[in-house]
C-alpha cells in the first residue's frame, strides 16, 4: 500500500507540475530563437524541464557535436526560459576556436553599448 502511495504522489506531482506550464517546449525554442542567433554548428540540441520552488523552467542547450567540426570549433549555449511566463532567465554562450592570431574588438564600446541596450529592449 505504501509503494501504491508513493507512486500516486509522484504521479500527482508530476502532473500538477505540467498543468502549471503556460508555455510548451516548442514555444520556449520559439522565444529563444527569436531573442538570439543561435550558431549553425550548434547542431546538437537537449533540454530539461525543472521545477524548483514552485518555478517551473525550460533548460535549453544547443552545442556542437562531440568530435569537433571541421573548423576546429567547438562550443554550446544554454538558455532557460521560464515555462509560467516565457521570460528569459538566463542564457550562457560559449565558443573556443583555434586561431594564431588574436582579434580585437572591432566595435567601439558606444556601438557596444546601443547593441546592448537593443538586446536588454528585447529581453
Amino acid at each position: 500500500m505504501k509503494k501504491l502511495m508513493t507512486l500516486f504522489l509522484i504521479v500527482s506531482t508530476f502532473f500538477v507540475a505540467f498543468a502549471q506550464t503556460n508555455i510548451d517546449l516548442q514555444k520556449a525554442i520559439e522565444i529563444v530563437r527569436s531573442t538570439f542567433e543561435i550558431p549553425a554548428s550548434f547542431t546538437n540540441f537537449t533540454f530539461n524541464y525543472e521545477t524548483f520552488s514552485h518555478n517551473n523552467n525550460w533548460s535549453l542547450r544547443w552545442s556542437t557535436p562531440q568530435q569537433q567540426n571541421q573548423n576546429n570549433e567547438s562550443g554550446n549555449m544554454s538558455v532557460t526560459v521560464s515555462a509560467s511566463t516565457g521570460e528569459i532567465m538566463n542564457m550562457y554562450f560559449w565558443r573556443e576556436t583555434n586561431q594564431s592570431e588574436i582579434n580585437l574588438p572591432v566595435i567601439s564600446r558606444d556601438q557596444a553599448r546601443i547593441i546592448a541596450t537593443g538586446l536588454l529592449k528585447r529581453l
